[in-house]
Order: structure tokens, then C-alpha cells, then sequence
């Protein structure tokens, strides 16, 4: 029995699906555009069920798991559906997305005191990436 933390790191673009239980991993997979399987062996609610919005094949037993790893490897249809859903899901979250990556950004800049959060940054004056100065405006 092999420890799951000494399989080696890879690249996400070498994946060819991802499995998660309870994790945000899941939203990293339909970000990546990776296959996701969604185990849940319990009654415990998942805060954003993927597998109703269509981007994630669930596995509610350890018995179906090898079964449904197949299906969404193989099976074209099932592929073509989880494609979609996740092309859906990142269009509807894009600018959930863009608004967490810029409340984040104000709060490391208010924490470190380059910007207060009330003049904080925005799309406009903000663009990962840029070298210049948030004090340039």
C-alpha cells in the first residue's frame, strides 16, 4: 500500500482526470478543463454540487469508483456532456472569478499597507502582471 503523498508531483496538463473528495480541488479541475470524478461516501453536502451542474461524474461507493473513472475516460458522450458543463460553469464564474482575485489582491494590499481597502484597486487601475507601483495609480 502506497502513501498517497509519495506519488511524484505532476504538471496538471499531464492529468488526464482528477478525483476529489470534499475539496476545492474540484474547481481547480473545471478551471484546467480536466475530467473530474466527485466521491462523496457520506451524507456530508458538498458547498457547490458539481456533479448537478453537470461538470463532475459522482461516486457515491468505493465499489463504483474503477467504473466511473472508465465511463468518463471512455465514453464520448459523457465527455462531450462534462465538456460543455465545464466550458458553462467557468462562463458563468468568470467574473465571480475576477472579483476574488481582486478582493484578494486589495486585501494583500491593504494588509501591507500600499492601498486602503475603501481606495482599493479595480479592473481599471489593476492588471496581473504589471511591475508599476499601485501608488502610481
Amino acid at each position: 500500500h502506497r502513501d498517497l503523498h509519495s506519488f511524484p508531483t505532476r504538471r496538471s496538463s499531464d492529468l488526464d482526470l482528477v478525483i476529489t473528495l470534499h475539496s476545492t480541488v474540484g474547481l481547480e479541475a473545471i478551471i484546467l478543463d480536466k475530467p473530474l470524478v466527485l466521491i462523496n461516501l457520506d451524507e456530508k453536502k458538498d458547498l457547490v454540487d458539481y456533479a448537478k451542474r453537470g461538470v463532475a461524474q459522482l461516486v457515491e461507493s468505493l465499489e463504483s469508483l474503477p467504473e466511473a473513472i472508465d465511463r468518463i475516460l471512455h465514453d464520448k458522450d459523457l465527455q462531450l456532456k462534462y465538456n460543455k458543463g465545464r466550458e458553462v460553469y467557468r462562463k458563468e464564474s468568470q467574473f465571480h472569478l475576477k472579483d476574488s482575485s481582486l478582493k484578494c489582491a486589495n486585501l494583500i494590499a491593504n494588509l501591507s499597507g500600499i492601498v486602503g481597502y475603501n481606495n482599493g484597486l479595480s479592473n481599471d487601475n489593476f492588471k496581473l502582471g504589471q511591475s508599476r507601483s499601485l501608488h502610481e495609480g
